[in-house]
């Protein structure tokens, strides 16, 4: 594929939007190749979750405005935003009016910013994954459902998605695990 790149890791799948030059914007390829590539995890009983991404450090993908991490948080495109903290290692300013060493250390920020946010990623999934994939996949289809439905609807859902995950057989290994965890 030209435009998506992917890259399992275990039993996550990375999908990297690979259009750096046009800041990963969206165009009929881009949107078969990403189906495609959907598709194809989407039948790969391995895979238990899935980061998007975008390559480069400029964007994720070109949603027609440019808005802020910050703002894409507040509207709830994204669930967290990522910030450099205290311990991180930063390239020395660049001198006064210099602007190839600014940019030179924008890009440095970038990267490290992008790491962090990849790492961030990779953690939340293993978490995910650490759980029963039954239960998480029965949850998120009950969440796409009951959006879409009443309140009533909503909770008879519930209850259907608990007892389903309740009668499997990973409800037994997980609460061993669980249990056994605390005894540590």
């Amino acid at each position: 594929m030209k435009y998506i790149q992917l890259e399992p890791q275990a039993d996550i799948a990375i999908i990297k939007i690979n259009r750096p030059e046009a800041l990963n914007a969206l165009n009929t390829d881009v949107i078969f190749e990403l189906s495609r590539t959907i598709d194809i995890i989407g039948v790969d009983d391995d895979i238990k979750a899935v980061i998007i991404t975008g390559a480069g450090e400029r964007s994720f993908c070109a949603t027609g405005k440019m808005i802020s991490a910050e703002e894409a948080e507040q509207i709830g495109l994204v669930n967290k935003v990522i910030a450099l903290g205290q311990d991180d290692i930063l390239p020395p300013s660049a001198p006064e009016g210099d602007s190839v060493k600014e940019k030179e250390r924008s890009n440095q920020v970038a990267k490290i910013l992008n790491k962090k946010l990849m790492e961030e990623c990779i953690l939340v999934a293993q978490q995910i994954t650490g759980n029963s994939f039954t239960a998480v996949k029965t949850s998120k289809m009950l969440i796409n459902r009951g959006m879409d439905a009443d309140i009533a609807t909503g909770l008879r859902l519930e209850i259907y998605g608990w007892a389903l995950c309740f009668a499997h057989e990973d409800r037994q290994r997980m609460m061993s695990a669980f249990l056994n965890k605390g005894k540590k």
